[in-house]
């Protein structure tokens, strides 16, 4: 197809459908409402194009050069392009679906209200690009290059990561849902306010990071390290936290309830007003620990070392410490309450009525 023809059908509305366009230069063109399907667009030139409101679908794309191009609210559907080139591009309000995306080139790309679904991102560089409301849903990320990119407000799901590039990258507001990051050092990262809930970070090392108003929800942070870590308002509960070190963190309003802290280090650490309900201490050192104003109603501390913690209306409701060391601790304490601990356990399913 010449490209003036090919230009005339896009003026006119009409699908380019099984045409080969590997030869037409598209350099530069301002193409809108078009739809090109099952064409040969291989290593294409449409650099500094501007492509909006454009559907390619079951296109041949590999090697195209998309260097620079606009690409606004189109979409690219099982489309091949491994090792494509949108270095520089604008993706705006732009959709791709199940295209493989090995080794493409993002890098300084500027991506925002996009959508990556079951695409092949393996390899591929988004370094130094500028993300912003994306979502990356069920795609290959193995050995994804992030590094110094900055993203806001990312959705990213099932994502493994233990791979990917992410030195220098700063992520603000993300949700990163049944991701695997185990065995990473993060302390290059920025992660305020992320959501890693059921996420895998075993053995991970975030220590010193900001993790304010970050999300941990049922997460696998088994042997981890948040050695002082900055993370007010944190959420923790039903985090598996075992043998992690949180030696020296700052986590004050964080919510530890039904996390298995057993055998943690929270030594030096400052957990005022957190909430430790029916958490599971044992053998957890909080020696030296501030728990001004927090609750542990029902947490397990057996054997826990507490030595020279400071407590302030420490709510220690329902605890059992069974070998627990209390030595050289300061402040006040609140313990169990009869009443309340009879009202807690009462259960009406046990309650036999009598004829």
């Amino acid at each position: 197809m010449q490209r003036s023809d090919f230009l005339e059908c896009c003026r006119l509305g009409v699908p380019v459908i099984e045409e080969d366009l590997s030869a037409v230069d598209l350099t530069g063109l301002h193409i809108e409402a078009c739809m090109i399907v099952s064409c040969n667009l291989t290593d294409a030139r449409l650099a500094g194009a501007t492509l909006s409101q454009v559907t390619l679908a079951s296109c041949g794309t590999d090697g195209i050069d998309l260097t620079g191009v606009n690409l606004l609210r189109s979409n690219m559907v099982e489309c091949g392009l491994a090792g494509a080139s949108f270095r520089g591009a604008h993706l705006s309000e732009t959709k791709l679906a199940l295209c493989n995306l090995t080794g493409a080139d993002f890098g300084e790309a500027k991506i925002d209200k996009s959508f990556f679904v079951d695409c092949r991102l393996s390899s591929a560089s988004f370094a130094s690009s500028t993300q912003n409301t994306v979502a990356i849903l069920e795609c290959d990320l193995e050995g994804i290059i992030l590094t110094d990119a900055i993203i806001t407000n990312l959705v990213a799901t099932k994502a493994d990561l233990r791979k990917a590039a992410l030195d220098g990258a700063r992520f603000d507001t993300i949700m990163f849902v049944d991701a695997d990051l185990s065995g990473r050092d993060l302390t290059s990262l920025s992660l305020t306010r992320a959501n890693l809930m059921k996420s895998r970070l075993v053995g991970t090392n975030l220590s010193g990071l900001d993790l304010s108003q970050s999300i941990f929800l049922q997460s696998d942070l088994r042997n981890a390290r948040l050695d002082g870590v900055t993370g007010p308002m944190c959420l923790f509960s039903e985090a598996d936290l075992r043998n992690a070190s949180l030696a020296g963190a700052k986590l004050p309003s964080s919510n530890f309830s039904g996390a298995n802290l057993a055998g943690a280090d929270l030594s030096d650490a400052i957990v005022t007003e957190a909430m430790f309900e029916r958490t599971d201490c044992r053998g957890t050192r909080f020696d030296r620990t501030s728990l001004a104003y927090s609750r542990l109603p029902y947490a397990r501390l057996d054997g826990a070392s507490l030595v020279g913690a400071s407590f302030l209306q420490t709510d220690l409701h329902g605890v059992s410490a069974e070998g627990a060391l209390f030595t050289g601790t300061s402040g006040s304490t609140l313990t169990t309450r009869v009443p309340q601990l009879v009202a807690d356990s009462y259960d009406p399913r046990r309650v036999v009525r009598r004829r």
